[in-house]
């Protein structure tokens, strides 16, 4: 998956020199991978010194998040994927990574509480504001 291959991008980036890291990342680097991917190895190889947030950073505000926190990694990593970085049409999750905001489509996150059972029941609990619910 692209968010876990950001990750270990990450830790390479640090256990790496600079020119081997650069050497290794350059060539891979397309416009075919998923934006996560090639956002966090343009910024890792200086590509790209943008306001645009990394998909760690990402993580990080959805794990904090009142209605997303408490779904497991797993769950939170696949949200993550599916963050817009301009506001969509239809109706969508908005959040806050650092002073840039990201979207989630309501869509989105519906079919994923389909596939994720923890998502489904976080969300009930959320939504719900009897202090009992789920």
């Amino acid at each position: 998956r692209s968010i876990e291959a950001a990750a270990a991008a990450d830790i390479l980036h640090e256990l790496l020199d600079a020119s081997t890291f650069s050497n290794h990342v350059q060539p891979l680097i397309g416009q075919g991978m998923p934006w996560v991917l090639r956002n966090q190895l343009s910024t890792l190889h200086g590509f790209e010194q943008s306001d645009v947030p990394s998909v760690l950073q990402i993580l990080q505000v959805l794990c904090k998040s009142k209605q997303f926190g408490d779904a497991s990694l797993e769950t939170l990593l696949v949200l993550a994927e599916q963050v817009k970085l301009s506001e969509p049409d239809g109706s969508a999750s908005r959040e806050l990574v650092g002073a840039t905001p990201v979207w989630i489509l309501d869509k989105d996150i519906g079919d994923i509480a389909a596939r994720y059972s923890d998502l489904a029941l976080v969300l009930l609990r959320t939504q719900d504001g009897r202090r009992y619910a789920a």
